[in-house]
């Protein structure tokens, strides 16, 4: 599971894709858990004259590394193309 702090930690820093734009982090949504799951999500920042296709895509970043995350183009907005990548885990839940 990606660790959302991990993230939170980086948020406003660039995210290198191979053969493609660079993308922003620009939001990390709270840590959501409910119903045995934890769940987070993640909105990046593109240019608007360049689009991804929804699928997985290699990313790379200074601090994190290599990573493959699912993204999904969310529009457009201020000028920058949105993304998504949404992560969710089952945790165990106590009775």
């Amino acid at each position: 599971m990606a660790d959302h702090g991990r993230f939170a930690d980086v948020t406003g820093s660039s995210f290198a894709r191979r053969g493609g734009p660079t993308l922003q982090l620009h939001e990390v949504s709270d840590l959501v858990e409910g119903h045995g799951t934890r769940s987070f999500s993640l909105i990046f920042h593109g240019p608007s004259d360049q689009s991804l296709d929804q699928g997985i895509h290699s990313l790379r970043h200074e601090d994190l590394g290599d990573l493959e995350v699912f993204l999904v183009p969310i529009g457009d907005r201020d000028g920058v193309r949105q993304y998504e990548a949404v992560f969710s885990t089952i945790v165990d839940v106590v009775s």
